[in-house]
């Protein structure tokens, strides 16, 4: 699967590079980031989520929730979890600014931020805010093993 994907964008015709979407060209960055199988976890790690991430991401979450006792349980999981999917402006579709007419005007929902705001649950927050935590401490160990 992982090899058929690299053929695939090595013969792609085009490399554009963005970064609000997994592409070709991520597949071919993945393929260079390591010599060996690093670069098929690092393929899996930028792909989108399956059911059964989806579901465990879920477990993991609902497991913090009961063991910090945080009020509003399955609302505040779903808000995390649909927040942390697709943080982007559902109004400007992360562009900032929304067409009227032959004007562009600044997004009157993100204010020109590209992003929405946070639930405003503070048990959706506070699991955002572990979860945040939890990327940044494998983050960094994964930083460590490319090097």
């Amino acid at each position: 699967m992982i090899e058929e994907r690299y053929l695939s964008a090595s013969l792609a015709s085009c490399l554009t590079d963005e970064p609000h979407k997994i592409g070709q060209v991520d597949v071919i960055k993945a393929s260079g980031m390591s010599p060996r199988n690093m670069a098929a976890h690092y393929l899996r790690l930028i792909s989108k989520p399956t059911k059964e991430d989806m579901t465990r991401f879920y477990a993991a979450l609902l497991q913090y929730t009961q063991e910090k006792k945080l009020e509003g349980g399955t609302e505040a999981i779903v808000a995390a979890i649909e927040w942390l999917v697709d943080p982007r402006c559902k109004v400007c579709h992360a562009a900032g600014v929304v067409t009227k007419g032959d004007k562009e005007h600044v997004c009157p929902k993100c204010k020109g931020e590209k992003y929405r705001k946070e639930p405003a649950s503070r048990a959706a927050q506070m699991l955002i805010d572990h979860v945040r935590t939890c990327r940044a401490a494998h983050g960094g160990r994964m930083f460590s093993l490319l090097k």
